[in-house]
Formats: structure tokens, sequence, C-alpha cells
């Protein structure tokens, strides 16, 4: 260990383990002159992946135990822990581009005090980290429901007038032989 001050990370892992591995390394290539400290939030049942990718470095793990990431589980399970930390960057690997299924975890992580948030997405040709603003990523999520709202309104509403018409046609407006 050096004695520089530490470079705080908090991290999440909410991606595929070779994704998570990916990050790590370019961050420790990204802040190589830096003393990183992890501090990671995962799943118990992977704690020794983990560890391993993990393996030479200053590390620390919270645990949370619900399946399936949300606000409120993150904040009963790991706001206590981290309340009187600080950390100097949190970085959350996303499995998309757009960052969909990501908005409870980053509203958790952006009431962390005076932290930037980064995602690790995929970039188009390779991946690389963005900085997120989690209120961008929730006004995204609402256009993107709205229009799928808007887009089943209308299949509700259009295909029984088109129903409709085409009985009209059938029975009303066709000639019959006869």
């Amino acid at each position: 260990m050096s004695s520089k001050k530490p470079f705080r990370i908090l991290s999440i892992r909410a991606a595929s383990m070779p994704q998570v591995r990916d990050m790590v390394e370019e961050a420790i290539s990204r802040f190589c002159d830096k003393d990183i400290q992890w501090t990671f939030i995962i799943q118990p049942n992977i704690e020794n992946d983990m560890k391993d990718l993990l393996a030479n470095q200053n590390v620390k793990f919270l645990h949370y135990t619900l399946r399936a990431y949300s606000y409120r589980g993150l904040k009963s399970q790991i706001s206590s822990q981290i309340s009187d930390e600080s950390y100097d960057l949190v970085l959350v690997p996303f499995n998309n581009h757009k960052g969909k299924g990501y908005i409870s975890i980053l509203n958790f992580l952006s009431k962390i005090p005076n932290s930037t948030i980064e995602a690790y997405k995929n970039l188009g040709l390779a991946y690389g980290f963005v900085p997120v603003v989690a209120s961008s990523l929730t006004r995204e999520h609402l256009k993107d429901s709205a229009s799928q709202i808007a887009g089943t309104v209308v299949v509700t509403i259009a295909v029984p007038i088109f129903a409709g018409i085409k009985w009209a046609q059938d029975n009303l407006f066709s000639s019959k032989k006869g």
C-alpha cells in the first residue's frame, strides 16, 4: 500500500462477470496513478468470483441479499453501510447502451453526496465510461413508457375500428349474389 490518499470507487455488480472484469481492468488502467480502494455492492453468492477478480486490489464487499436490485432494497440493506462514507467515483456497468433497467440503482446511488456516477457501457465499437445523471435516465424511461402506452392505446382503439369497418364491408356493403 502506498502513502497516497486512496481513490475510493463504489461499484455494484449489476452486469455479467466478464463485463465487470473489463470495467475493473479499464478503471485500474485509467487510474493507474491512484491507490484505488474498491467498495462493491454484490450478492453473496458471487463473492468468491469477485475476490478472484479483485485478488490484488484493496476491496470491501457490501452484501445485497434480495434477488433483484431495487431502490427500496438498496436503501434498506446498503444505506447504513455507506452513509458515513465518501467516494470519488461511482461506477455502474450497464448491460445495455441506454441504461434500461438501471433507474432504481442510479436513483439510489445519486443520493451519495459529492460523487460522480459513470456508466461502463457499450459505446458502439467498444465499451467505455460515460457520465450518468439519474434524472436524465428517468426522463428517458418515462418517454419510452409513454410511447409504449400510446402505442397500446392506438392498437386498442384501432383494431376494433378496423374490425368493424371490415365487418361492415363484408356484411353491409358487399353485393349479394343470389
